[in-house]
């Protein structure tokens, strides 16, 4: 992710090249989804990224989503 741009939108760019993935016909695997997301997190994020990276089973795509909204992204 890039510090220039809110990671609120970033998140929905990747959720629509994931949706455009789906949409061919192909599969994701969810927690390939939620890793890949995480993963994306700004170096200064590292105790969030942590903190998600345990909980990442947990997660669909969608809490992740709201969960970076809510962490101020």
């Amino acid at each position: 992710m890039v510090d220039s741009k809110l990671v609120v939108k970033q998140v929905e760019d990747l959720q629509e090249i994931i949706h455009e993935i789906l949409a061919e016909g192909m599969k994701i695997n969810g927690s390939f989804q939620v890793a890949s997301l995480i993963e994306k997190l700004p170096t200064n994020w590292k105790d969030i990224k942590s903190y998600l990276k345990h909980k990442r089973k947990e997660m669909s795509m969608g809490e992740s989503h709201c969960k970076a909204s809510d962490l101020g992204g």
